[in-house]
């Protein structure tokens, strides 16, 4: 099972063959986790691993949350790209705390955290790099998106790459799953204009393996990747701009999939980070 290498609606010269897009991948990829429901061993989303200070967590939808909130357990996915990846990792839920964004208005943003205490958090990280929100605060605030940019990436676990994986060691059944990597075209969104989102746009072309449903993508990051210019990729500078909550369909073959955007991120989740003890 091999995803398309790119969900890309443009052949922009700049990203053929560009050595830098192995590392975007890579950066992305090691800030990327699954998140599966022990219970069942259902997978219900994904999400991407970032700190504030000394605190460290699991940013997703609030709905991908809500899956296992009621679970002893969250069982953890480290993905790839290349190869089939089962659940064999797992935090019992006495050693996370669950919070979610704040009411804005009447309406509730579809976003929450995962803070994970330290004696896990350690474990996580021997093994991934989380996203410093506090180091690219006043960048994703201060610039507006920019539309025009050849580097959006959309992360996420497509159930439709996912398989039954047996049993593996104390697990008597996994699932294993597959990253995809996407690199597309971002539109303001009118969806959730109230919280200034994103829509990541997905043009299907007939044979291109593209997933039909983005189900399984619910909270995965969607990143921008900046150039300095027409062929340097500045992947230290990728910064992290939405989270996947839901996909639309306007044809067979056109899918949008929509993100909260960074005032979100960088505004009411890092305040609400902070509050968690």
């Amino acid at each position: 099972m091999q995803p398309p290498a790119s969900l890309s609606e443009r052949s922009d010269p700049a990203l053929h063959g560009n050595p830098g897009i192995r590392d975007v991948n890579a950066y992305i990829i090691d800030r990327t986790v699954g998140l599966v429901r022990t219970t069942d061993d259902q997978f219900v989303g994904t999400g991407t691993l970032v700190s504030i200070g000394d605190k460290r967590g699991i940013l997703t939808a609030r709905h991908v949350i809500k899956c296992f909130e009621y679970d002893d357990a969250l069982g953890i996915v480290m993905p790839s790209p290349f190869d089939l990846t089962p659940h064999r990792f797992e935090i019992p839920i006495d050693y996370v705390k669950l919070s979610y964004a704040d009411s804005i208005g009447e309406k509730q943003p579809d976003m929450g955290i995962v803070i994970i205490t330290r004696k896990y958090d350690s474990i996580l990280s021997a093994k991934k790099s989380f996203c410093d929100l506090i180091m690219h605060r006043p960048e994703a605030l201060a610039c507006q998106p920019d539309y025009g940019s050849p580097i959006w990436v959309l992360v996420g676990t497509p159930d439709e790459w996912s398989r039954d994986g047996g049993s593996v060691h104390t697990f008597k059944s996994t699932r294993e799953f597959t990253l995809m990597i996407g690199f597309g075209v971002v539109e303001p969104s009118t969806r959730y204009s109230d919280f200034k989102c994103l829509d990541f746009k997905v043009d299907r072309p007939e044979g291109s393996g593209i997933p039909a449903s983005f189900g399984g993508c619910s909270g995965g990051g969607l990143w921008h990747v900046p150039m300095t210019d027409s062929v340097t990729i500045a992947v230290n500078q990728s910064r992290l701009m939405g989270v996947a909550i839901e996909e639309s369909h306007s044809s067979v073959r056109k899918t949008t999939v929509h993100c909260l955007g960074s005032e979100l991120i960088y505004k009411v989740m890092i305040d609400v980070i902070k509050r968690t003890r």
